[in-house]
């Protein structure tokens, strides 16, 4: 028989601002824009934004972005490119709801038998998660045996002990005899300093110098993040490119129109095309540094 229960379960990991007061300030927004006769197209340019977010911003369209926090962000540069008062917009930033971790929700249980089938699933994966645990546990413990019994094993290399030579023995003994400093003319400084022909050393490589190299094919906008949470935005000129230092959490390009390496090996961005860009999220990078290839396009499921 069904139950009347409820169970806990984890609010929405998901940031939220406040879509009435998002409205009231994209009409704002709007208002002021045409007023100082600016396009959508102009404004998207000088916030290094798509035109669908720089509309998006006066229309609240919550999609258009990656989360709450980067909405909130173009908000604010948009404010100031139009050089509004910011009290709305303090209004909507402090309208950002971040889930509480310790929060609980209630929904309404299983049933008694889907509760029965439940219970079982945890319990069978309780007895393989401590099954794996002891064999981790087993495995760790043998590799130590073997490594402390190699190490036992092992003779101890003791170098030779050398008798100095009378040379040395005669150095040791000597008086330092002082001596006039040597005179080095500009032409013996030059041919020192100046490298052979033979042996000169290649440039280096940028790209071995990072983790990669962004190159826009258009006149285009750059959006990053490291994984010390530190942010680049800047504009791309055609032809121009970036280096990626270290390898990213997070990459948008503002067009499908750029080449992205990484190794000194072309990625294919097919796959990572959103709304007309390009975005990269860490786990992809994570992929990508370990193979630094394109990754094919997941295949359809046939069903027979």
């Amino acid at each position: 028989m069904p139950t009347n229960s409820a169970r806990i379960a984890s609010p929405p990991s998901e940031s939220t601002l406040d879509a009435r007061l998002c409205a009231e300030l994209g009409a704002q927004l709007a208002r002021a824009r045409e007023a100082q006769g600016l396009t959508i197209a102009q404004v998207a340019e000088r916030l290094l934004l798509s035109a669908r977010q720089a509309k998006a911003l006066e229309t609240v369209e919550f999609t258009a972005f990656h989360n709450a926090t980067f909405h909130l962000g173009a908000l604010r540069k948009y404010v100031a490119l139009l050089a509004l008062d910011d009290t709305l917009l303090n209004r909507v930033a402090d309208s950002l709801v971040k889930p509480d971790p310790q929060a609980i929700l209630l929904i309404p249980a299983e049933s008694s038998e889907d509760a029965n089938v439940s219970r079982s699933g945890r319990a069978l994966s309780i007895v393989g998660l401590a099954l794996l645990m002891a064999l981790l546990a087993g495995g760790g413990y043998y590799l130590a045996r073997a490594r402390a019994a190699e190490s036992a094993s092992a003779p101890m290399s003791i170098p030779p002990a050398v008798a100095p030579s009378a040379s040395t023995a005669s150095a040791a003994t000597s008086v330092p005899v002082a001596r006039e400093p040597a005179v080095v003319t500009a032409s013996d400084a030059s041919a020192a300093s100046a490298p052979d022909a033979g042996t000169s050393a290649a440039p280096a490589d940028p790209e071995s110098q990072g983790f990669g190299v962004v190159r826009a094919q258009r006149a285009t906008w750059l959006f990053l993040r490291d994984l010390e949470n530190v942010v680049t935005e800047r504009p791309l000129a055609q032809g121009e490119s970036f280096a990626l230092e270290t390898q990213p959490s997070y990459l948008a390009i503002g067009t499908t129109e750029a080449e992205l390496t990484i190794g000194g090996r072309s990625v294919d961005l097919s796959r990572f095309v959103s709304n007309g860009q390009i975005r990269i999220k860490a786990g992809d990078f994570d992929a990508l540094a370990q193979g630094a290839s394109p990754i094919p396009a997941p295949m359809p499921v046939t069903q027979p």
